[in-house]
């Protein structure tokens, strides 16, 4: 019976050892995912506050250029109010068509 307790104690030095380094190996990968994973979340929190920040900016450049129609409503011919929407509607179809979903900025010259 001695030598058996001898190869059990051996045995079982050598599976703690193994469970050791597996438990040591685990403990690694979960602390790089967890980093993974916090940095990610920092990128998207930026990423957010910026798309946030540019929502803002196009809301305000649409309050104002409504302000402008109406504040020169009477002096705009009804022919161009219409090509203006006609504009318009063809870049919302353009965006949906494209899987865009983007407001117009003002930045693409007006066809004539």
């Amino acid at each position: 019976m001695g030598k058996n307790t001898y190869k059990d104690e051996d045995e079982y030095r050598r599976r703690r050892e193994r469970n050791n380094e597996a438990v040591k190996k685990s403990r690694v990968k979960s602390k790089l995912r967890s980093q993974a994973t916090h940095e990610r979340v920092q990128q998207l929190q930026m990423e957010n506050t910026k798309l946030e920040e540019k929502i803002g900016f196009l809301a305000s450049e649409v309050e104002f250029l409504k302000d402008m129609l109406c504040a020169n409503h009477s002096d705009i011919k009804t022919e161009d109010s219409n090509r203006v929407q006609s504009m318009l509607n063809d870049e919302m179809q353009q965006d949906h068509s494209t899987g865009h979903n983007n407001p117009p900025t003002g930045n693409r010259r007006l066809r004539k």
